[in-house]
């Protein structure tokens, strides 16, 4: 319960801020706290919606000054919640939104809560793109700040990768800007270490020409996994940089196994639709559609594709290959599923996103890989991550762990992994601790830097 002079700065508190100010007994309250995985349910002592980058240093500040805890929300699609602590100031950046583009200089200057379809419905008039993911409702700075893998990552690299500038929030309320120029350590940082630096309430990123765009999606009949992933696994060891292909096993209708293969082609359509052509032979197909697309499209199909809000418990792995030592525990885990919403899915990682040197920036794994994500999703009340769920994309992570890279995706991995985490940053992770030490040093900022605290 709220002391009376905690109640009296909170009144003044929120009389000082240009945007909103949320306590639990208020309409709206429980709505702005919802999240993705809708098994998390952390309450906030207050909620603070800001209209600019003042509003969020007065509320870091607030925090500071009485000692509790602070959280940041740029959408909310964090599998374990990192965005939400229970008793803690909490940020919503969801009004921080807008998207300027400089059409001459291919930028566009972001701020902290737009998503990820803001920056592409922004960019669409002027036929340039970001790099950025496939599903428009993520944030697009906790997408970049992990590092960012996305749909023009063979081309143009990581999210990270074209992050130019920032203006970031510090502890101490202090705003500075992060480039290659100003607080180079800040920005080496912001690239790929996560968000436990700072409030990152603008990012300038670099924006590139809209190619021509086709989209194929095919699902294979689950009988012929091996034979499909193994088909996939050959195709990208020699695949252009303009063919972008996902694959997921799924719990098709009926309950039978499906492999549904998302495969993108950025460039000529003619050739385009060839490479495309090639991948319907990969196995039985019960369903193929390729055709012309849009960013904008792809955007809303990533969003139709997350639906309704379920609850989440998710693993990652690395790979260095996909054969059938690595092959044959995913589809023995897609047959013994303990929930038929749960998936595997699979991206491969190369081109320029793995041409830049380890040490470059933050994000450490730069070598050609194939990123799994093992989502265990269920809608049945239970345990904050449902025990067996949860339990179920773990076996799966250890009986892959032995072929895998260190570490893992750290925009994917939960708090508990803790020696995954520290893998993921290699040899940067004793410079991510120092950064951290100097920008924050009372761990004000959680965001992904568990591993930098230890």
């Amino acid at each position: 319960m709220k002391t009376h002079a905690l109640s009296t700065a909170i009144e003044w508190f929120k009389s000082s801020l240009t945007g909103t100010l949320l306590l639990p007994e208020q309409k709206g309250f429980q709505e702005t706290i919802a999240l993705w995985n809708a098994s998390l349910k952390q309450q906030p002592l207050l909620v603070v919606l800001p209209e600019n980058t003042q509003d969020v240093v007065k509320a870091v500040r607030f925090a500071q000054a009485h000692a509790l805890p602070l959280s940041v929300r740029g959408g909310g699609h964090d599998w374990a919640g990192r965005a939400l602590t229970a008793g803690s100031v909490h940020l919503n950046l969801r009004h921080l939104n807008s998207v300027q583009v400089d059409v001459g200089q291919r930028t566009a200057t972001v701020q902290g809560g737009a998503t990820s379809m803001d920056v592409v419905l922004a960019t669409e008039p002027h036929q340039l793109v970001p790099v950025t993911g496939t599903v428009g409702q993520v944030g697009f700075a906790g997408l970049l700040l992990g590092g960012g893998y996305g749909l023009l990552s063979a081309s143009y690299g990581l999210a990270c990768d074209n992050l130019l500038s920032a203006e970031v929030v510090l502890a101490d309320g202090r705003v500075c800007a992060a480039s290659a120029q100003e607080n180079p350590e800040l920005f080496w940082a912001l690239r790929g270490g996560g968000g436990g630096f700072g409030i990152v309430t603008a990012l300038q990123v670099q924006l590139y020409e809209a190619p021509p765009l086709l989209a194929g999606l095919l699902v294979f009949n689950g009988a012929d996994a091996t034979q499909v992933l193994g088909g996939y696994h050959e195709l990208m060891a020699h695949a252009s940089k303009q063919l972008e292909v996902g694959v997921g096993m799924i719990a098709g209708l009926g309950g039978q196994l499906a492999v549904v293969m998302a495969a993108y082609w950025f460039g000529d359509p003619t050739e385009g639709m060839r490479q495309l052509e090639v991948l319907k032979g990969l196995g039985r197909l019960i369903q193929a559609r390729i055709g012309p697309t849009t960013y904008r499209e792809i955007m809303e199909d990533g969003n139709a594709r997350l639906g309704a809000a379920h609850s989440y418990s998710v693993q990652t792995r690395s790979l260095p290959t996909l054969e059938a030592e690595q092959i044959q525990p995913i589809i023995a885990a897609m047959q013994t599923a303990t929930s038929p919403l749960s998936t595997v899915a699979i991206r491969f990682i190369f081109g320029d996103a793995t041409t830049v040197a380890a040490t470059e920036t933050a994000f450490y794994l730069r070598k050609p890989h194939y990123m799994l994500q093992i989502v265990a999703a269920w809608d049945e009340p239970g345990t904050s991550y449902g025990e067996q769920h949860a339990q179920w994309a773990s076996q799966l992570s250890r009986a892959l762990q032995p072929a895998a890279y260190p570490g893992g995706y750290a925009n994917l991995l939960g708090p508990d992994e803790t020696e995954q985490n520290k893998l993921a940053f290699g040899k940067n992770l004793a410079r991510l601790q120092q950064i951290k030490r100097t920008y924050d040093p009372k761990i004000l900022f959680k965001g992904l830097s568990f591993p930098l605290t230890a």
